[in-house]
C-alpha cells in the first residue's frame, strides 16, 4: 500500500499515527475527497475487491466506490498505520426489518486509544467521524447520529441524521473476513434487483449538509432546507459528476449513462 499517494488522494496533511486522532482525521478526509458511486455498476462491470484494483481504481484513477470498495480501501489502509480494523457486516435498513438484510453492507470497527470506533466511509451522506461503540447520541455539526446496544450482545443500531437517505443500520460485531464479503458484493453488482443495478447512486456528505444524485436528480441538503434539480443533458451531468463530486471520467461513457440515468428518474416520477 503507497501510502503517501492515497493520503495525497485524501488530502491529508497531517501527523499519521495510530491513534484516534488520526482515524478521525483519515475517515474525514476520505468521506472529503472520495464520493460514493456505482458507475462501475451502472456501466455492468462488477468492481474488484482486489486491494491492488481498490488502490488503482480510488486512487490512481480517481474514482469513488461503495461501501464494499470504500470500506476495504479503508480498512487496509487503516491496518498498515498500525490500527486494529475489524470488518463487520452490517444491515442498512429500518431497525424493525425482519428479517435485517444482514451484508447489504461493510462496515469496519477499529480499536484506538484504548476505544471502539465505527468507521464507515461507505454510508453515502453519513458521519464525517467515527463513533465511539458506546451508547449515546452524538452530534456532529447540525446532525445527530445515535449508537445504541441491540440487547443481544453482539448487534448495536446505528442511526443515521432525520434527514438521511437511509434510517441507518443494525451492526453486527462479530469479526469477518475480507472474503465474507464477496458473494453479497456480487449480488449487489449484478442482480437486476439491486438498487445500485437500478439506479445509478453518487452521494458526498459536508459538515452541515450532503450532495446525492439519483438518475439526474441532484438533491441539496442544507441546514435550511433541500433543493433537487433535474439534469437536462450528458454534458450537465459530466459537469457535476466532475466538478461537485471530483470524479475523473477518463473512459466514462457519460452519454450513455445520462440516457439511463433519464430513464430510471422517468420511471422513479410515473410510480409516484
Amino acid at each position: 500500500m503507497d501510502i503517501g499517494a492515497y493520503l495525497e488522494r485524501i488530502g491529508h496533511t497531517g501527523p499519521v499515527r495510530a491513534d484516534a486522532a488520526t482515524l478521525a482525521a483519515v475517515h474525514r478526509a476520505q468521506l472529503g475527497a472520495v464520493p460514493y458511486e456505482n458507475l462501475d455498476i451502472q456501466a455492468g462491470l462488477v468492481p474488484s475487491l482486489h486491494p491492488d484494483d481498490l488502490f488503482d481504481k480510488i486512487v490512481r484513477r480517481r474514482r469513488g466506490g461503495y461501501c464494499y470498495e470504500l470500506n476495504s480501501l479503508l480498512a487496509l489502509v487503516l491496518e498498515d498505520i498500525g490500527l486494529e480494523v475489524t470488518r463487520v457486516r452490517g444491515a442498512v435498513g429500518p431497525r424493525d426489518a425482519e428479517p435485517p438484510e444482514w451484508a447489504n453492507h461493510l462496515a469496519l470497527l477499529v480499536r484506538a486509544d484504548g476505544r471502539l470506533w465505527v468507521v464507515d466511509a461507505g454510508l453515502g451522506d453519513g458521519f464525517l467521524e467515527p463513533l465511539p461503540l458506546e451508547p449515546g447520541r452524538y452530534r456532529q455539526g447540525p446532525f445527530t447520529y445515535t449508537v445504541e446496544p441491540g440487547g443481544d450482545g453482539t448487534t448495536w443500531w446505528i442511526g443515521h441524521h432525520g434527514r438521511a437517505a437511509v434510517p441507518g443500520y443494525l451492526l453486527d460485531t462479530e469479526p469477518r473476513p475480507a472474503a465474507y464479503f464477496e458473494p453479497y458484493h456480487r449480488a449487489k453488482a449484478t442482480s437486476p434487483e439491486s438498487v445500485f443495478v437500478r439506479t445509478l447512486v453518487v452521494q458526498r456528505p459536508f459538515p452541515d449538509g450532503s450532495l446525492t444524485l439519483r438518475g439526474n436528480a441532484l438533491t441539496e441538503l442544507a441546514p435550511v432546507g433541500k433543493n433537487t434539480v433535474l439534469l437536462p443533458d450528458a454534458a450537465a451531468l459530466a459537469e457535476v459528476l466532475s466538478e461537485r463530486f471530483g470524479l475523473a471520467l477518463d473512459g466514462t461513457d457519460t452519454a450513455a449513462l445520462f440516457a439511463k440515468a433519464s430513464a430510471q428518474t422517468a420511471e422513479h416520477l410515473a410510480r409516484g
